[in-house]
Order: C-alpha cells, then sequence, then structure tokens
C-alpha cells in the first residue's frame, strides 16, 4: 500500500452501510465523503454483479450497485464533486496463502 492511501484510510472515521445505503467521510466530511443508495432491481434485494474478479483479490461477494448520491474530495488543488455517477460496494476477503510472497521477501 502507498504511504498516501494509508493516510487516508487512518482518516476515515465514519463508514455506515445496509443493504439500502452506504456512508463515507474522512474527517468528518471535510476532506471526503461519499454517499451510495441502492439501485433498484426487479425485487427488494440489491441488484449484485457477480462471478467478477477484482484487483487481486481471490474472492468477493459480489458488485452490490449503489449509485452515488455524493462523491466529493474538498481539498485543492484536486476538489472535485459528483452526483448521480456509477458506484458500488464490495466486500472481499484474502488470506496470506492468497498472494505469492515476492522474491527475496521473508514470510513469517
Amino acid at each position: 500500500m502507498k504511504r498516501g492511501r494509508a493516510r487516508a484510510i487512518e482518516a476515515l472515521d465514519t463508514w455506515t452501510f445496509d443493504k439500502d445505503h452506504a456512508h463515507a467521510t474522512l474527517n468528518g466530511g471535510k476532506t471526503a465523503e461519499v454517499k451510495l443508495t441502492r439501485f433498484q432491481g426487479i425485487s427488494d434485494e440489491p441488484a449484485v454483479l457477480k462471478n467478477v474478479p477484482y484487483w487481486g483479490t481471490a474472492r468477493n461477494h459480489g458488485f452490490v450497485m449503489m449509485p452515488n448520491e455524493l462523491e466529493t474530495y474538498k481539498e485543492e488543488p484536486k476538489a472535485y464533486e459528483f452526483k448521480g455517477t456509477n458506484g458500488f460496494m464490495l466486500t472481499f476477503d484474502m488470506t496470506s496463502k492468497d498472494v505469492k510472497p515476492e522474491k527475496g521477501s521473508t514470510s513469517y
């Protein structure tokens, strides 16, 4: 993980979700905020795209289609705001056995 991403994860102070909504903020929403709302499928269950790989993860539970109400990053010079664009929520799992160690690295 790159150092900048580690700082962002440390600043993640709100992350709530259920089958209909997801909400996350960085620094209480002062730095960034994402609000997702479930895409209405045929039934009352979430629309889920399954059996699709994501990055290097060995397993995932499917992409829950959740277009954003708000996706914003507020720090200049790269501030932006999007509303109504594609979004999804994904839960994945992996273990240390899923990734081969890099040549020369030590495994514990």
